[in-house]
């Protein structure tokens, strides 16, 4: 077995909220956003009460790493963004269609598509070489691209193998390197990463951006 990813002593709590062909109703996603945000509310107010008002600059942050998404819906862009407004960091896939996705209605793909007006991180794909991935979706609402093409990562066999890995190309491969700097970042600057929602993104935007290199 080997480990992949680049923040390898983070907690990870793993909500299945697609089937085995990566198929899924926004429902199911909402379910399990739900339960992130009722342990995450009881996770604050446990810390809160058990050190007090002024720790809560040190408390250890959550993110989400969102390596899904779909047609527009206001119901998932309001639950992200409340959870976002909550304290919840997200990091999510922009998809993979080529196209312009942050509009509206038939032109927006969600929950990327709010990351123009939120604090949310919208990820999408450039290859070895710092071009970028021509299967990555675009627009007003991208933060960043991080590699996304030919990237070593858990994936089961046809047999249902465990431990089995390969390399796999989309924005779903892009985000969840995010996800790894940022839990970085929640563990290196914990003061600087709990700052208010209208101050955070180009915070870490910043911090992204100045520790990125091709290598």
């Amino acid at each position: 077995m080997v480990t992949v990813g680049v923040a390898t002593q983070a907690s990870l709590r793993c909500l299945r909220v697609l089937d085995s062909t990566s198929s899924g109703s926004y429902s199911d996603i909402l379910t399990a956003m739900a339960f992130i945000r009722d342990l995450e509310s009881s996770r604050r107010a446990t810390y809160r009460k058990q050190y007090g008002n002024a720790s809560m600059s040190t408390f250890p942050a959550a993110l989400m790493s969102m390596s899904f998404g779909g047609a527009y819906s206001t119901s998932l862009n309001s639950m992200t963004v409340s959870l976002v407004a909550l304290g919840t960091h997200a990091s999510v896939a922009m998809g993979n269609s080529g196209v312009a996705a942050c509009g509206t209605g038939s032109n927006g793909f969600s929950p990327a598509a709010v990351a123009d007006s939120s604090p949310v991180i919208a990820v999408g794909s450039s290859g070895a070489t710092d071009v970028f991935s021509t299967f990555s979706n675009w627009g007003d609402c991208l933060t960043l691209t991080a590699p996304g093409e030919n990237v070593l990562g858990a994936w089961p066999t046809a047999s249902g193998a465990n431990n089995t890995y390969a390399l796999l190309s989309g924005t779903s491969m892009a985000a969840p390197l995010v996800s790894g700097a940022v839990a970085s970042f929640i563990a290196q600057w914990p003061k600087s990463i709990s700052r208010d929602v209208t101050t955070r993104q180009s915070w870490l935007t910043a911090r992204l951006i100045s520790h990125a290199h091709v290598q």
